[in-house]
């Protein structure tokens, strides 16, 4: 269902990305088991940021994952996804 969601997301234009906290390894593992690594445009985790939600820089480093400036970007929707595992 979120990946349909973010496929749709993607197909009217819009550039979706996953910023979150806690570590990489479990951040990582969590996207890859899921789905939405395949598709987002990238994601921004506060390990490898080294700053926390809602600290701006983290979203400025989500946005340069793909080569892209948090000013080009007019809003953010948080969505939130729990998984097991």
């Amino acid at each position: 269902m979120v990946t349909t969601a973010l496929r749709e997301a993607r197909a009217a234009g819009w550039a979706p990305f996953v910023v979150t906290n806690r570590t990489v390894q479990q951040q990582e593992r969590k996207l890859r088991h899921t789905g939405p690594d395949r598709e987002v445009t990238g994601w921004g985790i506060s390990e490898g940021a080294g700053t926390r939600k809602p600290d701006p820089e983290i979203f400025r480093f989500a946005a340069a994952t793909s080569g892209r400036t948090a000013d080009s970007f007019p809003q953010a929707v948080e969505i939130v996804l729990a998984a097991n595992g």
